[in-house]
């Protein structure tokens, strides 16, 4: 791909160029652009002057191979982000490279070897211009194809789920193009899992569980997010902080409200510690009387133990006012 000029000495009549490639010019001075190695070789002049008589000269034209350089990555597809190692293999026949250099993304790099991380999805042309030791230049290029990564997320209701009651139902809010599969974890990695986009799940008992969702788009980039569900027992439990035993028919006794509870106890204390109530028949209620006699206006101290489905035993204390 060089131009090769062939120039003659002037003022004689007659010129006569050939070569290889049956190359042929009448010109003094010729030119033509070597597009093979075959134009290399001896050319010669032929010259004829006013009297008829020739003369003949030789030139050598030598052409150095095109440098020919392979572009070789270790990482030309990956989801981002990732980095590349670049480098060029000379062919067996070409001389070795004295200089080179990188073009990618619009930046030019220096060196015999490229480090590029790539943060963005998307295609990026590497261009390696080198020159070998004839001092023939050439270049190289690839195409780096950089994948998007999803961004994983979903959500859940009921917020607050009971346990062994609410089906709570995951709901997938992931980000990303071309999503082929979910992959949900409950509990832990050995429990229960589901594939579902947009599963349920019950859980059994009361606690906090991280649940994972893994997402994977279709050139296999993959994004995961943990969150924490934080279930609650089966039962409710409450209790008054004050009650009026007038004999009015509202709010005449005192005793807790509740559900999900197999064993029950409650006390009754005054400030002095002086047990004045106790039962294990939930639905006992305390009428503000001690021996049969009514106690006075006064705070009161109660305990209550409850033994949950779970079999768990909870213990509560507190303060009742009684006010007639």
């Amino acid at each position: 791909n060089t131009q090769v000029n062939l120039q003659g000495t002037p003022g004689f009549l007659l010129y006569q160029w050939t070569g290889p490639n049956n190359f042929l010019s009448p010109n003094v001075n010729t030119s033509f652009t070597a597009t093979s190695l075959s134009e290399g070789g001896v050319y010669t002049l032929g010259v004829t002057d006013n009297n008829g008589c020739q003369g003949f000269t030789t030139t050598l034209v030598v052409l150095d191979p095109f440098p020919v350089a392979i572009l070789l990555t270790d990482n030309n597809k990956n989801c981002v982000p990732f980095c590349s190692n670049f480098s060029l293999q000379t062919s067996a026949n070409s001389a070795s490279l004295v200089s080179s250099s990188w073009m990618i993304n619009g930046s030019t790099f220096n060196g015999s070897t490229l480090n590029y991380c790539i943060t963005h999805a998307g295609k990026y042309l590497v261009k390696a211009s080198f020159v070998d030791a004839n001092g023939c230049p050439n270049n190289s290029t690839y195409t780096i194809t950089a994948y998007p990564v999803p961004s994983a997320n979903f959500e859940y209701s009921p917020l607050n789920p009971v346990e062994n009651t609410d089906d709570v139902l995951f709901d997938d809010v992931s980000k990303g193009d071309s999503l082929i599969s979910w992959n949900w974890y409950f509990v832990n990695n050995n429990g229960y899992q589901s594939t579902s986009q947009n599963p349920t799940y019950l859980f059994t008992e009361a606690g906090t569980y991280p649940v994972a969702l893994i997402i994977k788009n279709k050139w296999g980039c993959s994004d995961t997010v943990v969150k924490p569900i934080v279930v609650g027992e089966d039962y409710s439990f409450y209790v008054p902080n004050v009650f009026t035993p007038n004999f009015d028919g509202i709010n005449d006794t005192f005793f807790p409200k509740g559900h999900g509870i197999l064993k029950y106890n409650m006390a009754i204390f005054d400030r002095w510690g002086e047990k004045l109530f106790a039962t294990s028949d939930f639905f006992s209620a305390w009428d503000g009387t001690y021996k049969g006699q009514e106690c006075k206006d006064d705070v009161y101290v109660w305990k209550i133990s409850v033994t949950l489905p779970n079999s768990k035993v909870k213990t509560y204390t507190g303060h009742v006012t009684l006010n007639r």
